[in-house]
């Protein structure tokens, strides 16, 4: 149960990580403005 909590947790991180990547290009370009 541990280690299923773990590797969960650790796909979530990833997708917070792809998120940020993602977006924080689009939100630089929109501070220029």
């Amino acid at each position: 149960m541990v280690a299923l909590v773990g590797v969960i947790s650790n796909e979530i991180n990833g997708l917070g990580e792809k998120i940020l990547i993602n977006f924080l290009p689009r939100l630089n370009f929109l501070t220029l403005f």
